[in-house]
């Protein structure tokens, strides 16, 4: 299953490797992910913070882009920092490609729902009675997937037993209220909307016990960028630390450059609300992370977490 996942990182290395790449001083290349973790990210773009300290950076949308293709495009330095999710750097650095996170972007505990929503008439009351049952996940292997297992193996079910199927978010309701599947793990609005809607109900929150301050997303770099750039380093944590600032000091601000960089309507971006942001990145934000991937086999080479925090 992780071989898959390396194999299609070096198959896009390789891709990637063939474009054009380019690098001035106090500049950088931002490739950006459309989700609200990165709201101090979108804060410094929108309000001109990386200007601010000197940096002029250049977003890379990755939406709609798979993590490992995310991860070949940063190795092949198609852009030079990617904000990502944080099991996807650990999985990745312990796979042996040189990867470490420079900022942190959004920690637990985490803002809105999110969780398990079973399907009205599944009968699915516990945690248990998930085993044999199709639970929806918006992709196999990625953040919300490991934190599910976890959650399952913390109140004693065998997360193989489950018959996980790969459904996009947008699509899950629709799939649900049909049929298709017995439960999934839904995010805000998502969660709320299918809930309030009648087609399903809450099931679990797959962080229940997940302490506060683990790492959501990040910001990754290469190890080589991290080393030949430390100007470029200290300006954007700067900037991110600023638009941090910013949004917890603006509310009506930070809501509407989300609405601008996530396209999300009102009703949503309401439902959704403003994200639990910090930015200053210590190695304890993700040894949760490191400790749920090595009980779950994914992790083989004893990565720690100190080894992926760029100081």
């Amino acid at each position: 299953m992780f071989r898959n996942w390396f194999k299609a990182i070096a198959i896009g290395v390789a891709a990637f490797s063939a474009m054009p790449s380019a690098h001035a001083q106090h500049s950088l290349k931002l490739g950006l992910a459309v989700t609200s973790d990165f709201l101090a990210a979108y804060m410094a773009l929108d309000q001109g913070l990386f200007e601010k300290h000197g940096l002029k950076v250049t977003p890379v949308s990755m939406a709609g882009s798979p993590g490992s293709n995310q991860i070949a495009a940063l190795v092949a330095n198609s852009y030079d920092v990617l904000a990502g999710a944080a099991p996807t750097l650990i999985q990745s650095a312990d796979a042996g490609l040189p990867l470490v996170a420079i900022a942190n972007a959004s920690v637990l505990p985490t803002f809105g729902n999110l969780g398990i929503v079973a399907r009205t008439g599944s009968n699915i009351k516990t945690p248990a009675d998930l085993v044999g049952k199709k639970v929806a996940i918006g992709g196999l292997n990625n953040i919300l997937h490991f934190a599910a297992q976890n959650w399952l193996a913390e109140n004693g079910v065998d997360y193989k037993k489950i018959q996980w199927v790969e459904v996009l978010f947008p699509q899950q309701q629709d799939l649900m209220k049909a049929g298709q599947f017995d439960a999934a793990v839904m995010t805000d609005p998502f969660y709320t909307t299918t809930v309030a809607q009648g087609i399903g109900y809450p099931a679990g929150k797959v962080y229940e016990k997940a302490p506060a301050g683990v790492s959501l997303g990040v910001y990754i770099s290469t190890k080589g960028w991290a080393e030949k750039h430390p100007k470029e380093l200290a300006a954007l944590r700067l900037a991110l630390a600023d638009g941090e600032k910013l949004a917890k000091e603006d509310n009506k601000l930070a809501m509407e450059v989300l609405a601008k960089y996530t396209k999300l309507p009102p009703q949503a971006l309401a439902i959704v609300g403003m994200p639990n942001l910090a930015t200053k990145l210590e190695p304890a934000n993700l040894e949760w992370w490191v400790e749920v991937l090595n009980k779950q086999d994914v992790l083989t080479n004893g990565i720690k977490a100190s080894d992926l925090v760029v100081k």
